[in-house]
């Protein structure tokens, strides 16, 4: 997650009157913003957008040429990551009802400059880019069989460091070296695992990860082995997925971290008493 602190924010004053723009810049630095610029025309602040990166745009209302609610719809088209505080000279909510229409963040005066509501106005958008971000995040975790494609080549790059020949980790991630049934068994605890990581229910997904988190601690598998079995499981459940998923295609090397997140947590504990015993 990116800071939600408005001082690491960079600010974009768009405002034609200099005593305005002098007056809100000292604004911000009072509150520790740095990163502040201006322009003072709509047309000066999209070309600064085109070769910049902004957080937020401070946007008078009332702009000569290109007004601020125009110019609000065109950094929506340009920079839909800029998020756009529209400023006016008293509050009027007709004016407040059209920006957050044309998807400004907020609507502020500027007898807000002097107070801590810009800087909350600031903090408030901060977050809203964050929560978006996040989204995309989430939605680049679903993005169909590619994904799952992909899936196959990114076990075979995680399993390459126990490849070079020199590692004796890798000694047991064919099924040859487990045994038949322990290799079944462990299979069809992964394989059962990775199918309810791609349903909708969070029970399912925290039983079955309890029951593998468990097989792998008792059975002692190192890295490359629970390494090794994802692999065979991607393999073997890729076209079960697709078919049987079609609309919750998920990542499932997402479904691996979540299982190495929880055997690091079971393990410190452990880890930690074995250190006491010893310093006793």
């Amino acid at each position: 997650m990116q800071s939600l602190n408005p001082k690491d924010a960079k600010v974009l004053i768009v405002e034609d009157n200099r005593d305005d723009i002098i007056i809100a810049s000292r604004a911000l630095k009072a509150f520790g913003i740095k990163h502040i610029f201006s322009a003072q025309t709509g047309e000066e602040a999209l070309a600064y957008l085109t070769q910049h990166k902004c957080d937020v745009a401070l946007v008078d209302h009332r702009l000569p040429g290109m007004s601020g609610l125009r110019l609000l719809e065109q950094i929506r088209a340009a920079r839909p990551e800029t998020r756009v505080i529209v400023v006016t000279g008293a509050r009027d909510e007709r004016v407040a009802a059209a920006a957050i229409k044309l998807g400004a963040s907020d609507y502020v005066s500027k007898d807000e400059f002097l107070t801590s509501g810009i800087i909350n106005s600031l903090q408030a958008a901060l977050r809203e880019e964050i929560a978006e971000q996040e989204e995309q995040r989430r939605l680049s975790l679903w993005s169909g069989t590619d994904r799952l494609a992909a899936a196959g080549e990114e076990a075979e790059w995680l399993l390459q460091p126990f490849l070079d020949g020199t590692s004796t980790s890798y000694q047991r991630t064919t099924a040859a070296s487990y045994g038949r049934e322990e290799w079944i068994d462990a299979l069809d605890a992964f394989s059962r695992y990775i199918h309810a990581c791609f349903g909708e229910a969070s029970t399912p997904i925290r039983r079955e990860e309890d029951a593998l988190v468990q097989m792998c601690i008792e059975r002692s598998w190192s890295a490359a082995e629970i390494l090794g079995l994802y692999r065979a499981v991607v393999r073997t459940l890729l076209v079960d997925i697709a078919e049987t998923h079609p609309g919750l295609q998920l990542n499932p090397a997402i479904c691996l971290a979540r299982l190495l997140v929880r055997l690091v947590a079971e393990y410190q504990p452990r880890l930690a008493d074995k250190e006491g015993r010893a310093v006793a």
